[in-house]
Parts: structure tokens; sequence; C-alpha cells
């Protein structure tokens, strides 16, 4: 894996057995790189517009990803298969999964969080138009500004999300 050349290496997952996977946003692909120190391609993005490569790990180890367009992926048996549709926003940015399995997504462009239930996406956080920011709020009436050079988004195992955000 040491000789492999990554370009722009989008996010990164660790499956429990510690094999790690990295988004390769430049290369449109998404790598493994095994305990054994092996490098391999497990997917490549088809969309070449894609804005970013966000990854995320159920708790079964499944991978789930994103690539700044509204879809959200689930790689099964070496292929990408599309679990949902976001709506109400442009893009799916970032990505992470709950300890249940909820899927959760966030929208860089429209300042949203989002969850995903059965394929259906609704906000959980965020609001446009927005004005002065009133803290502390409900989540939908808070304006965000999400940094789109910092890539990420987590959730703990207590419901509490993560984000990197240009100020606040």
């Amino acid at each position: 894996a040491t000789a492999a050349q990554i370009g722009y290496p989008g996010s990164l997952a660790v499956d429990p057995s510690g094999n790690v996977y990295i988004a390769d946003a430049f290369n449109f692909a998404i790598r493994e790189v095994t305990t054994d120190k092996v490098i391999h391609t497990v997917a490549t993005i088809s969309t070449t517009s894609s804005t970013t490569v966000s990854l995320t790990l159920d708790p079964a180890g499944n991978l789930f990803y994103v690539t700044g367009t509204q879809q959200v992926f689930k790689l099964v048996s070496g292929n990408p298969v599309s679990v949902a549709t976001v709506t109400g926003v442009n893009n799916a940015s970032y990505i992470a999964v709950d300890a249940a399995g909820a899927i959760y997504v966030s929208s860089d462009v429209n300042e949203r969080l989002l969850k995903i239930t059965n394929g259906n996406a609704s906000v959980i956080a965020g609001a446009y138009p927005y004005g002065i920011d009133p803290l502390p709020d409900q989540a939908t009436h808070v304006r965000l500004h999400l940094n789109p050079l910092l890539i990420g988004l987590a959730v703990d195992s207590a419901g509490n999300f993560y984000f990197p955000e240009l100020d606040g």
C-alpha cells in the first residue's frame, strides 16, 4: 500500500477487522488497505462530476458513501447500489451512520443535516432562509455554515452530531 498513489483522500473508514477504506476523490475510487498492508480498489465512482467522496461503515460493517450528488450508495458485493436519493438539497456531501444503522448526510451547498429512513430523507438541522441565530433554538431553525473544505460528519452513541463549520 505504501507504493500506491492516492489522489486527494477525501475520508477514511476502518472496519472491525482493521481494514482501512480510503475515499480517493481525485481518482474517483474507493480503496481498501487490508491488514496485510495491500491496497485494493473496491469501487470506482462512475459519476466523474463528483465533488467529494465521503465514506462510513454501519455497525454490521457495510460500506456506505456519497459523492456530492443527491445519491447515497451502499457497496454490495463490490457493486454500488443506490439506497436513497436526497431531495430538498442539491447534494449529499458527507455521511455517517449511527449505532442503530440510521444514515445521516450533510449538504454543504444547502447547509442542512438530513436523516435517511427507509430511503427517505428528512431535515434534522439547518434552516433557510435565515438571519441572526437566536441560540439556543431548535436545530431546524438554526443557520448552519458547513465548511466544504473540512470533510466530516459524525454521530456518537448518544445521537449527538459533530461537523465542521466555518463560523459558530
